[in-house]
Order: structure tokens, then sequence, then C-alpha cells
């Protein structure tokens, strides 16, 4: 008798699996499409809403204000200072600039290294070469990694706390400690999904979370005259500080998070009752002060072991605005 054979696996129809190689492929022309209708989206949105097709929606050319400054390159990574008000990857819910898409028009080698994600639709958002990510409004240092063993390694680099991290950040209140260490898990905030917490309440699983931080300076401004005594004090304009009632003290800090969670350092000196200068979300009661439109936190410094065995250490200067707001120090 002899031996039937399925039908299915000889099925015409059945697709062969398809190998590392050919799913890159795929995914490059998949998503660098997803770019071509992301900018055509964008360019019908500004023509309905003003009549006019913005530069930005149909230009190739990446924003001049946004174009990140290349720190240190190698056939590993890629290490950038990031501007701030540049998004690092999309959401798949605005139409803006990101990161990725300069990433796309400048290393197109660099797309399908990582791990792509899914938007809300179920559309594929790549996030070429990245590692972590920094808010749209924080600025300075972020590694970008060039190959998907680089990637692999960095990734694991992360959560082994081999890389070591530096931020500068201006604060809400004279920080008393002139080192610290704030050790509070970090959940979801009990009142806005949008937020984070290491409060009492916070929900969901709270995961541990350690930031340490050195005081560099710290400020004591008053409104109209000056006052002596105690902290030095200096003249504020009313209209910097729109006759808040809140004291206006200031500390320049140098933090250290030891965890990578979303918002730490945010969410950690907001908990100690030192919100972050220019935090809208998290201090929206604090008006923007010593010349801030953004959030006053910038990464500084990044130190971590390459694939090659090399320890890599880089710096991003300080930007204009913390340069401007150390003056009034």
């Amino acid at each position: 008798m002899k031996a039937s054979i399925s039908s299915t696996s000889l099925s015409p129809s059945a697709e062969p699996r398809k190998t590392r190689a050919e799913l890159k492929a795929e995914l490059k022309k998949e998503f660098k499409g997803s770019l071509v209708k992301k900018t055509q989206i964008s360019s019908s949105e500004s023509s309905q809403k003003s009549g006019v097709v913005s530069k930005a929606s149909t230009s190739s050319k990446f924003p001049k204000e946004l174009i990140p400054q290349i720190l240190k390159e190698d056939k590993y990574f890629l290490i950038i200072n990031k501007p701030a008000g540049l998004v690092v990857h999309p959401d798949g819910k605005t139409i803006e600039p990101t990161l990725c898409d300069w990433i796309v028009q400048n290393y197109p080698k660099i797309v399908g290294v990582g791990e792509p994600s899914k938007g809300p639709n179920g559309v594929p958002l790549d996030r070429p070469g990245i590692v972590h990510r920094l808010d749209r409004e924080t600025s300075g240092v972020l590694v970008i990694a060039k190959t998907q063993e680089s990637f692999e390694f960095l990734k694991k680099s992360f959560q082994t706390r081999d890389v070591q991290k530096t931020y500068n950040t201006f604060v809400w209140g004279l920080v008393k400690e002139d080192k610290g260490s704030i050790d509070r898990p970090i959940g979801r905030s009990k009142t806005d999904f949008k937020k984070w917490s290491a409060e009492r309440f916070a929900r969901g699983d709270l995961r541990p979370a350690t930031t340490e931080y050195k005081v560099l300076q710290r400020k004591s401004f008053v409104e109209g005259e000056e006052k002596g005594g105690g902290e030095e004090t200096v003249k504020l304009s009313s209209k910097e500080s729109k006759n808040s009632k809140i004291p206006l003290n200031f500390t320049f800090v140098e933090a250290y998070p030891k965890t990578g969670r979303t918002h730490q350092i945010r969410v950690h000196f907001k908990a100690i009752n030192h919100p972050v200068v220019g935090d809208a979300l998290y201090a929206p009661n604090h008006p923007q002060m010593l010349g801030f439109k953004r959030l006053a936190l910038h990464s500084r410094h990044i130190s971590f072991t390459s694939l090659d065995g090399k320890r890599v250490e880089v710096e991003a200067p300080l930007p204009k605005d913390f340069q401007e707001a150390l003056k009034k120090f």
C-alpha cells in the first residue's frame, strides 16, 4: 500500500520560510513606503488647514533646527547630540519629523536594525538602530546602533547597567543635600495615564528605580527689590515669573540614573518636591522660568563598552538655553 502524501505539503500556494535577509528587505521597502505615505498625508493636511503646503511636508530635506549633531561614529554605532524638540521615533498617531526619519535619509543601511514596533492601527513602525530614547524636549547624547549585532550588544549593556549616563537639569527649590540618592519604585500615575509616579498610590507594576544626584549650584530669586541675607538673591522680572506665588528658588543638578525607567529623572525629582523646570506634565502649575521654553533636561555624558571591547565616553556640550540660564546663577 502506497503511503499517502498530504496535498497541503505540496501545495504551490505554500510559502517557503523567509530568510532574515528577505524579511529585512521587505521591512525596508514597507517602511520607506510608509514614509512616502506619511509625507503625502502631511502635505494634504497642511493644504486643508492653511491652503499652503509647508516646505517641511513636501521637501525631503530634514528641518534645519532639528538636525542632530554627530559626536562620534564608528562601524558599530553612531552617537549624536539630539536637539530639544526632536521626537526619537514615530508613535503612529502624529505626523512630524523624527530622528528615525533623519536616520533613514542619512544612514539607509541602518534601516531594519533593531526592533520594529506596531502602531495603533497595526502599521509597522521601524526604529532603525534605536537602543534607548530621550523625551522630545530633552536634549543631548543618544546612541544609535549601526548593525544588528551591535544593537543586541548595546541592548544587553543597558539591561546590565554597563552604560553610565549623566544628565544636567534645573529643578525647583533649594535641594538641601549636596549629594543624594532617590531610590523609589516607579509605576503608573493614579490620576493621569500619560504620567508615571514614584509616590504613594502609584498603580500597576512598580519597577525599581534609582537616581543619584549632585548639587552644582543653588540660587534664590525675588521679584522687585533685591533682598539681602541668607541665600544670595537677584531680581527677576515679573514678566518671567508671572507673579507666581511659588518661591523662586532653583538648583542646578547633575543626575545619574542607575535604571532606565520612562521619565525617571522627572518623576523622581517631582517625588521629592523638586520638579524639573519647564516640565508642563509634572509641574503644570509652575511658570516657565530661567528663560526655558522647554523641559530643562540635558543628557550630557554617556559611557559604555563597545562591541570591540573598547570603552567609549562621549559628552554633549550644554545647549544655549542652559548656558543662558547659568548666567543668572
